[in-house]
């Protein structure tokens, strides 16, 4: 049991590593990239995501994770699967590059044949290196790989910034993928000790296809359901303003992602490690609703109130189009952290089942409620996430009730003083955004003026979240200090 928590911890640690890493390259890299492409740019991209989505699952078909799950696996074994990835790419690209124009022609953009068979050559030359990949995973050695992302990203990128300036449009997207497939191939294949052999066993492969069938089926649907809004706002729109509301999604979305994305990773482990101590369990995931709550929703407001002068310093004029539609999907995505850590209480349960059935629902809720809004206009789509915010409450309220004892009024109590919270202390600065102000100057008052407001707030509250996060801050293990503010002294 030690070896297998030092392994978790250290496997914590490099994933850690490598997020802290990459996200000050990737917001500098975004940056840099809006302001060099357009909109249409990259929205062209994104009309071919869900091709190209639920291709990466049938690449790997469920293969890999057949592998990792199987303890005594054979060199057959792994051969058999180096093979089939290899052969699939390369069906996958034969299919892809054949079917390029009609997928041209349904967005009616001519463009999109080069487009998408050079994007299907890369998905075949990266299946090459899959399995390699994978091995890492089954031996738990995260380190390695972690080091593959961070030289890949340094090689990568810059050589994605040069052709965006040198003007080569969404070629540039296209290079940068490029260049990262083969840089990760060849390192994959230089230092990693497996090399293939030419064995291809049927048994393996039988073996693999029975559990690897089901778990493509899921992730194909996952990705049609991920993937529709993306295709029909391309569709009916275009790609300027699919490239226009994807940059507003994925900038609304910001403070869930980096605060959610920290706590995320040990939420389960740690639901899990008490699943049996329902009582306990139930402290445990309120405390995390707590914690995530506030920091979001004070992300998502000040993210609301200046994002005028946050787009036109960090984007350029060329993107202030996405403002209103921040301003709207913001309060709906502030709630998303909700239901990612009720889905890990149901899961901790065993009850996945229950976990389907919310999923199937929210799908098909979102889905009806996109339908008309295409008709209306794009500032329609973005109320989508608003107008579903309270159904999703309600749903993941619901079996938390159901199998908890945990009613919705006892979870508003412990979200909801953070989103007024929150908007109080960013009022100020959405004020200070509709004055003449330069930008700049906006930011610079704006931001340390809410901040303050916030934590005044909470320290005159004596908030107890607010406390335990000042806890995680004082720590010196990131993993520990998670583990450290849902540990219970016993009585």
């Amino acid at each position: 049991m030690g070896n297998v928590t030092n392994e978790t911890l250290q496997g914590s640690k490099w994933l850690l590593i490598q997020r802290f890493f990459m996200q000050p390259m990737q917001l500098v890299f975004s940056i840099l990239l809006a302001r060099f492409l357009t909109p249409s740019d990259f929205g062209l991209l994104a009309l071919i995501g869900i091709v190209f989505a639920i291709a990466g699952e049938l690449l790997n078909f469920g293969f890999g994770a057949a592998l990792i799950r199987k303890i005594d696996r054979t060199d057959n074994d792994i051969n058999t699967v180096f093979w089939f990835n290899f052969l699939m790419g390369g069906v996958l690209f034969g299919i892809l590059y054949l079917a390029s124009p009609a997928i041209a022609d349904f967005y009616d953009r001519p463009e999109l044949i080069n487009l998408t068979r050079v994007s299907a050559l890369i998905l075949w030359i990266g299946s090459a290196g899959s399995i390699h990949s994978t091995l890492y995973v089954c031996k738990r050695d995260f380190k390695t790989p972690a080091i593959f992302a961070m030289i890949t990203a340094l090689i990568s990128m810059p050589c994605c910034i040069w052709a965006a300036y040198s003007g080569w449009s969404y070629w540039a997207l296209v290079i940068q993928t490029a260049v990262s497939t083969v840089c990760n191939l060849i390192l994959l294949w230089t230092f990693s000790p497996w090399k293939p052999r030419l064995i291809f066993s049927l048994t393996s492969f039988k073996e693999f296809f029975a559990f690897g069938s089901r778990l493509v089926l899921n992730g194909i649907v996952d990705v049609i359901y991920s993937n529709a809004k993306s295709l029909l706002i391309g569709k009916y729109y275009g790609a300027a303003d699919l490239g226009t509301f994807n940059r507003a999604y994925q900038t609304s979305e910001a403070p869930n992602k980096l605060v959610n994305g920290i706590l995320g990773s040990v939420t389960f482990p740690i639901l899990s490690s008490i699943q049996h101590d329902e009582t306990r369990l139930i402290q445990v995931y309120r405390k995390y609703i707590r914690i995530t709550s506030l920091g979001i929703f004070f992300g998502g407001c000040l993210l609301f109130s200046l994002s005028e002068p946050l787009v036109a310093i960090v984007y350029g004029p060329q993107w202030m189009i996405c403002v209103p539609y921040m301003q709207i999907i913001i309060w709906g995505i502030m709630g998303f952290h909700f239901g990612s850590i009720n889905n890990n209480l149901l899961l901790v349960k065993g009850r996945s089942d229950l976990l389907l059935r919310l999923t199937i629902i929210k799908k098909g809720i979102s889905f009806a409620l996109l339908i008309p809004a295409l008709y209306i206009s794009m500032e329609a789509i973005c109320w989508i996430s608003v107008l579903f915010f309270p159904f999703s409450i309600l749903l993941n309220s619901y079996y938390t009730n159901k199998l908890f004892g945990l009613s919705i009024k006892k979870q508003a109590h412990d979200f909801l003083p953070y989103l007024i919270f929150s908007v109080i202390a960013c009022a100020p600065s959405y004020l200070i955004s509709m004055s003449s102000l330069p930008n700049w100057l906006q930011v610079v008052i704006g931001v340390p003026l809410a901040g303050g407001l916030y934590l005044s707030i909470l320290n005159l509250r004596r908030d107890s979240a607010f406390t335990q996060l000042l806890d995680i801050i004082k720590e010196k293990g990131v993993v520990e200090k998670a583990r450290n503010i849902f540990r219970f002294k016993k009585a």
